[in-house]
């Protein structure tokens, strides 16, 4: 159902926050932290809990790009957040740079046996380009990308607008360079060296960003929808992109939760900790840097599935150390769902969409056996989950639109259903 013109009014008041461009929602604003590679080491970890505590309501998101949102920061307390989080070295100098460096990379960077390179040193490369070229301060807020180091645990399923996917060829790691999408769905353009990505990157950005300039206020503000008018080939021939990526196809990779002990080698191995729907306290991410301290190598890994690794000096089950709240087995059926904070967190939502998430999760697993498959959303934003479903609900005016095989804002095939009528509807899917 298309949004009134005041409702699409509404939903385009929020914008792609950062720390020094907050964003106010129902319970205060908040304040996105976008850390290099999502390494947090346990000492800053502690640090940003803390700052939770002072300065917000307690409350963090890890968002979808593995981003950490402090929440409930009021006009009072940004200002001293911020100089704190300065003094943490977490800022970006500016909010233009800021706003660009949306840099997802492969959350096991370094510690994968199985990955092509260690690509923590052409991430951290990449968003110092970003911010330091005025140029590529014209993307889109929401224009990013993704440095994959070809490795276990890929960012296969997460969408941006550029990617690098690390191979292995006889003369050393190479990228293939693919735009517009995830894994399964992106368009692969050429190939390029580890030393040459950065390079790369600005010339495909520089290309986009020329193209929006051509086509004025209406200029698609993604990759995928650029390509839709441009076309790859053209694209790729203005970017100076050699065509082809030899004889590199994307990988079989597994996509699964990186969650409990894992064993990465012989002397590596990590532990993965989920909190529902990406909601963790200040004492949550506290308790997993000492954790860290005790049980591994002081570190914490954010991954874009909503989880945190710990990289462990030795193989170790810390099941028992985690809380009932925590989630730490991969077939724990709150994994199949994908929902926003919603009410009273957003102002944009009229449910608590947690709470309904919850409720639906064992029917949501019942949809497929692994993967999220459905998105509760408090709206037509759809934040939680930009990827389709098999369900979306989307909640309007206290009820749900119902979306099948799409996406929060799409054409809904039912509408007006309480929870109760919503789980039947998924009940049938599953039966019929």
């Amino acid at each position: 159902m298309t949004p009134s013109k005041g409702e699409a009014e509404r939903l385009r008041r929020g914008w792609c926050p950062g720390a020094l461009r907050p964003m106010q929602t129902g319970d205060g604003m908040l304040v996105r932290l976008r850390l290099t590679g999502g390494i947090v080491p346990a000492a800053l970890a502690r640090a940003i809990a803390d700052c939770a505590r002072r300065f917000g309501n307690g409350a963090l998101d890890l968002s979808g790009k593995a981003n950490l949102q402090l929440r409930g920061v009021t006009d009072a307390t940004l200002e001293p957040l911020l100089e704190q989080l300065q003094a943490l070295g977490v800022l970006d100098p500016d909010p233009a740079a800021e706003a660009v460096r949306n840099v997802v990379s492969s959350p096991l960077a370094g510690l994968d046996p199985a990955e092509a390179l260690d690509v923590r040193p052409v991430a951290a490369a990449l968003e110092r380009r970003l911010a330091e070229d005025s140029l590529l301060h014209q993307l889109p807020a929401k224009f990013g990308y993704l440095v994959d180091d070809g490795g276990r645990f890929a960012p296969r399923d997460v969408s941006v607008d550029v990617r690098f996917e690390a191979f292995r060829t006889d003369a050393g790691p190479r990228f293939a360079v693919r735009l517009g999408g995830s894994e399964a769905t992106a368009n692969t353009i050429g190939a390029c060296a580890p030393d040459a990505v950065v390079e790369v990157a600005a010339g495909i950005a520089a290309t986009f960003i020329a193209l929006r300039v051509e086509r004025g206020p209406e200029a698609p503000r993604r990759m995928g929808a650029m390509l839709a008018q441009v076309g790859l080939a053209p694209f790729g021939a203005l970017a100076g992109m050699e065509p082809g990526a030899g004889s590199w196809s994307p990988p079989s990779r597994k996509a699964s939760q990186p969650l409990g002990p894992i064993r990465l080698g012989a002397d590596s191995s990590v532990f993965g900790v989920g909190a529902p729907f990406g909601r963790w306290s200040a004492d949550d991410l506290e308790r997993l840097a000492d954790w860290s301290e005790r049980f591994g190598i002081a570190e914490l890994r954010l991954t874009p599935w909503r989880a945190i690794l710990m990289p462990l000096s030795a193989l170790a089950d810390l099941a028992a150390f985690a809380s009932s709240r925590f989630i730490v087995d991969p077939a724990d059926p709150r994994l199949a769902v994908a929902a926003c904070p919603g009410a009273p967190d957003c102002a944009n939502a009229s449910r608590r969409t947690r709470d309904d998430a919850t409720a639906l999760a064992e029917v949501a697993r019942g949809l497929a056996a692994e993967g999220v498959t459905l998105h509760v959303s408090g709206c037509a934003k759809g934040c939680a989950r930009p990827e389709p479903s098999d369900v979306a609900l989307t909640a309007r005016n206290g009820l749900y639109d119902l979306v099948r095989r799409g996406r929060a804002g799409d054409t809904p095939q039912r509408s007006g259903l309480s929870l109760d009528e919503a789980r039947a509807a998924i009940e049938e899917m599953r039966t019929g």
